[in-house]
């Protein structure tokens, strides 16, 4: 500890704002983002708590919660408000920003069985039935089927038309390509 004081460790920003500068506080929850991603969005659940710290992001909810945390809506916002410019074309989210995000209030739902699939998250343009390689505006948005029940039970909720919901999918598909295609074109 004293070292530390004498390296200036205890005056750095993380450290600054807690009188035990050195004590690792643990921070443990069930809903878990990764800080960078690419083109495979999505946020993942847990029974039990999990320690996290720094790469990963933690929240403690439901399942109804987690389901509405991996919905087109919520990765849209996501996309809009996370950094980019990084290596690979991958967006990071900072801890403020995942706490700036908005949500549909699970309660708006009603009684339904809000549930993510326990199956392998796939690249956006798989899981929203794009293929990256064409014009996103030119092709129909065909999500896999246990998203687009899940999406639709959220664009409903909030009284989202057909051609606004598609909206959402293809502005959500051209925001992660715009992305990716700069971070080629360097």
């Amino acid at each position: 500890i004293k070292w530390g004081e004498e390296e200036g460790y205890h005056k750095r920003p993380t450290c600054a704002g807690r009188s035990e500068w050195w004590r690792y506080k643990s921070v443990k929850g069930n809903l878990i983002w990764v800080k960078e991603t690419n083109d495979r969005l999505v946020v993942f659940f847990s029974k039990q708590l999990i320690p996290c710290d720094c790469r990963l992001y933690t929240a403690i909810g439901d399942e109804i919660l987690h389901a509405l945390l991996n919905t087109a809506i919520y990765i849209l916002t996501s996309e809009v408000l996370g950094r980019k410019g990084l290596g690979e074309g991958a967006k990071s989210l900072m801890v403020y920003e995942v706490n700036e995000f908005i949500t549909l209030n699970p309660n708006a739902l009603g009684n339904t069985n809000l549930k993510v699939e326990n199956r392998e998250i796939h690249s956006i343009f798989i899981e929203l039935g794009f293929d990256p390689d064409k014009p996103i505006r030119e092709q129909e948005p065909n999500p896999v089927p246990d998203r687009k029940a899940l999406d639709d039970i959220v664009f409903s909720a909030l009284g989202l038309s057909q051609e606004e919901r598609k909206e959402v999918y293809w502005s959500l598909a051209e925001l992660v390509k715009a992305r990716l295609d700069k971070a080629r074109s360097v």
